[in-house]
């Protein structure tokens, strides 16, 4: 179960940074460690460091939340 939650992250914020920055998704693939997405830009100019950033980021603070949620002890006392 955790994984497919993790795995709903990743395509939601891939679709919001589709979204956001005018790329088609033409193909992806959620492996167990990793993923391989293959995205156009339809605008230009546009710069592809922007779009991964918002992935990440976004995952990373769905999951930062999730786990201060789930297991605050997981992070210690220095995790904000």
């Amino acid at each position: 179960m955790s994984r497919d939650r993790s795995r709903q992250w990743l395509i939601d914020a891939v679709d919001a940074a589709r979204a956001k920055y005018a790329y088609e998704l033409w193909a992806y693939v959620i492996m167990p460690e990793h993923a391989h997405v293959i995205v156009f830009p339809t605008v230009a100019p546009y710069d592809i460091s922007d779009f991964l950033n918002s992935v990440k980021q976004s995952v990373a603070k769905r999951a930062l939340a999730y786990v201060k949620s789930a297991a605050p002890g997981f992070l210690g006392s220095d995790a904000g």
